[in-house]
């Protein structure tokens, strides 16, 4: 049942894996003399992972079984424990504590000379060192320059590589090659002062190659998770290659985007979409993990139109390029009277409102809800009143036109408690609050 579990989560079917984990550790728990710790330490570890892929906060199963293989004092299973909780403290955020887990379980690995599990460990490291670099635009401790964690990560993966390689292990090279392809792409983000960063267009092309191998061999085996989830990595890259060559910007890569974005919908059943209804999420749970991958991609439809209404901005801008304060509210009247501009607010209202529900579909303690909505605020925080309001009126339009979506209401309350009322709005008392 344990093998079971495991086959069903490389293909993605993350309930079923969960079903069979737990039928193998009922069978475990008839042993009252602890002859058969070893096998149950193992069946948590996998059963945390899988429950961390349903939206799950699965730190307690996954420090059980590390308990187990302390226990046992053997190394390299401990090892494959502290690479689980690196990776459930990167699902968590907690950064800053996943790299010295999974540099424990590499020290483990070189010492008792085992590969497959230094190269799981070795991309699980280049993980976290990558997601730790994404921080120091957030305020965040760091504890090296970004250029040199990526570097790093990269020397990392590309070891990963060779050990899978030398294995013919498919499913570690799609993995491999998406950390690859995600590295590459977050080197390709404007930098904290909004400019494009050094060699750029040598990470959209690396990025490029590494995500179309992994798909190719996804799509050998139906790996439909992984297919996902590089196809996701493409649309994000094109769009960050349309950013660096601000400010005329590149049409092309957004159309690349649009379009990657709309294979990925086309590509998963109705069911799954939001369409005139909501989905029902518990009967798709045995892959949820669509929903968390619509929700990204619903938040990229959300940063091309808000980059479209930004360029409307812009040209007046150039429009009114004197900075007086007449200017400035004659600019802003204009831009609020701007029918083009309405439809990109409109489309990125849809956009978010769809993410967070995605999200939500996914998991209601999903991270990605609060991502989103202060990915919004990264967006709107430099708006003015006339703009804030013109957002607010197109989730008006949004609600009412789409009544089934509920989270439009949370980003009513967002708009109102994040960004204040006009001098002239109705009393906060009678503003919907987030509770409600």
């Amino acid at each position: 049942h344990n093998i079971l579990g495991f086959s069903h989560r490389t293909r993605g079917n993350m309930e079923d894996a969960i079903r069979e984990y737990g039928i193998a550790l009922e069978y475990v728990r008839k042993d009252r003399k602890g002859l058969m710790d070893v096998h149950r330490a193992v069946v948590l570890n996998n059963l945390a992972r899988a429950l961390s892929e349903v939206g799950w906060n699965a730190l307690g199963v996954c420090l059980d079984g590390l308990e187990l293989r302390r226990e046992q004092a053997e190394e390299l299973p401990l090892a494959g424990s502290l690479n689980t909780l690196a990776l459930l403290y990167d699902d968590m955020g907690r950064y800053e504590d996943a790299p010295l887990l999974a540099a424990k379980a590499i020290a483990y690995c070189r010492r008792a000379n085992e590969d497959r599990q230094l190269g799981l460990a070795l991309r699980q490291m280049a993980e976290s060192l990558r997601h730790v670099a994404e921080r120091l635009d957030t305020g965040q401790r760091v504890i090296g320059r970004p250029d040199d964690l990526y570097a790093i990560g990269s020397d990392l993966l590309e070891e990963a590589y060779k050990i899978f390689q030398s294995m013919d292990e498919q499913e570690r090279l799609i993995e491999v090659n998406i950390e690859m392809g995600s590295l590459h792409r977050d080197q390709m983000r404007l930098t904290p002062e909004g400019k494009p960063p050094v060699g750029w267009q040598e990470n959209y092309k690396s990025a490029q190659q590494v995500l179309d191998e992994a798909i190719r061999l996804a799509e050998q085996r139906d790996f439909e998770q992984h297919i996902m989830d590089a196809r996701i990595n493409q649309a994000r890259i094109h769009y960050h290659a349309d950013r660096a060559r601000l400010p005329k910007g590149d049409p092309q890569a957004v159309s690349r985007a649009i379009g990657v974005l709309k294979q990925i919908e086309a590509s998963v059943g109705q069911e799954y979409l939001i369409d005139e209804a909501m989905p029902d999420p518990t009967t798709q749970r045995n892959q949820n993990w669509i929903f968390r991958h619509l929700s990204t991609a619903q938040m990229v439809y959300g940063w091309i139109a808000m980059d479209r209404f930004q360029a409307i901005v812009d040209r007046y801008k150039e429009k009114y390029p004197d900075d007086s304060d007449e200017h400035a509210e004659e600019r802003a009247k204009a831009v609020a009277k701007d029918q083009e501009a309405d439809r990109a607010l409109k489309d990125a209202a849809t956009a978010y409102a769809m993410g967070i529900a995605y999200a939500e579909l996914y998991s209601p303690r999903s991270r990605s809800i609060g991502a989103i909505q202060n990915d919004l605020y990264s967006r709107l925080r430099k708006s003015n009143r006339y703009e804030l309001e013109s957002f607010g009126k197109q989730l008006k339009e949004v609600r009412q036109e789409q009544p089934y979506l509920t989270t439009v209401a949370m980003l009513e309350a967002f708009l109102f408690e994040f960004f204040g009322p006009a001098i002239d709005e109705i009393p906060p008392t009678e503003q919907p609050s987030h509770a409600d």
